[in-house]
């Protein structure tokens, strides 16, 4: 992937470090609880930062995704920390709510939440649900998400195909893209659902923030995914910041 296709590879990294920096704000506003949604191999609970440290993390994944990356975790004797809790759950049969409700989290504080790389395989009422609980919780919740961009109308030939063809991949092995949005309807829906901020990560400011100092001619380029963040509360846009 590196040599075919850098610009995807670096989006992996890229998606995981706006949540982290995002994350970073909310732990200095006094969030000391973080939910990785659908965590798969996410490394965050593995090379926690300082501030990290006195965090609770709950990585929320599918059973067998889950035991494979705990059977991963033990082998290389990354642990698990002690402050890492694993969380098994199905978003398109199991109501969110009822499987957070078995964590080691106090609902009457604040949590942060990654939701990345995972929507495009959801129904539309799955993901609605997911965003209803999470906006519902008691203590107010931050959330940062990517979401699959449904009009590819912009980018070229060339590139489009190429999605095209990573889309019939993924529906290959069983796991097909079931839903995407606008950046218009995503915002809506977080609106709709319950969130009182929401703040769309544009690729010229991500360009600027991460990629501006690179010499190797990289550039932030999230193909068709999108990078977004919504608050319950008002008063946290400074939260999203890039700047």
């Amino acid at each position: 992937m590196q040599r075919v296709n850098p610009e995807r590879r670096a989006h992996f990294c890229l998606r995981s470090r706006v949540a982290e920096d995002c994350l970073e704000a909310a732990v200095a506003n006094g969030v000391n609880q973080y939910v990785v949604l659908g965590a798969g191999l996410d490394s965050f609970a593995y090379r926690q930062p300082d501030w990290a440290r006195t965090m609770m993390i709950v990585e929320v994944d599918h059973p067998r995704s889950q035991e494979f990356k705990i059977e991963l975790v033990k082998s290389k004797a990354l642990g698990p920390p002690a402050n890492v809790m694993y969380l098994p759950a199905d978003f398109s049969s199991e109501p969110l709510g009822e499987r957070l409700a078995d964590a080691n989290i106090d609902v009457a504080l604040p949590i942060f939440v990654s939701w990345l790389g995972v929507t495009q395989y959801l129904t539309t009422d799955a993901v609605t649900n997911v965003l209803r609980t999470l906006a519902a919780w008691p203590g107010g919740c931050a959330l940062v998400m990517t979401y699959a961009l449904s009009d590819w109308s912009d980018f070229d030939g060339q590139v489009r195909s190429r999605f095209e063809t990573m889309k019939e991949r993924a529906a290959s092995v069983g796991e097909p893209w079931l839903r995407a949005f606008s950046e218009t309807s995503m915002i809506e829906l977080l609106r709709l659902t319950g969130f009182a901020v929401q703040k769309s990560f544009g690729t010229s400011n991500i360009q600027s923030r991460y990629f501006a100092a690179r010499i190797d001619g990289l550039r932030a380029e999230g193909g068709p995914s999108r990078i977004v963040g919504a608050h319950t509360q008002l008063g946290t846009e400074s939260w999203f910041s890039l700047a």
